[in-house]
């Protein structure tokens, strides 16, 4: 009966972490679709048409009272993979081309992730 509880209780933690995972993978790729999306309402496809992080739904947040904002990551890993860059005064464009590049360029649960 003790091995019973153990396994179920070892069974509850492992469902608990597959679901914070799954949950931080969902709320990221939201977060990486809703940069997308405002880099091409903006047509911020060139440094001419480059545009801001408040442009881009990206705020300052108060250090106590916040909720998690998976957005500053995301614009970094954009600009990491050469998706995004950043101008002189820390502005930001976006290329279309790489994007597609780096999405043909990756395995099938990083298309997932990744917007069309």
């Amino acid at each position: 009966m003790q091995s019973i509880t153990i396994f179920l209780t070892i069974l509850f933690f492992l469902a608990m972490l597959f679901l914070t995972l799954m949950l931080s993978f969902f709320m990221q790729s939201k977060a990486l679709k809703s940069l997308v999306r405002a880099f091409r309402r903006q047509k911020a496809f060139n440094a001419a048409r480059a545009v801001g992080a408040a442009d881009l739904g990206i705020s300052k947040q108060h250090i106590l009272f916040r909720k998690r904002d998976y957005k500053p990551q995301m614009l970094q890993f954009l600009i990491s993979a050469g998706v995004v860059q950043a101008t002189e005064d820390q502005r930001f464009f976006f290329s279309e081309e790489k994007l597609v590049a780096l999405r043909e360029g990756t395995t099938k649960l990083g298309r997932l992730f990744l917007p069309e």
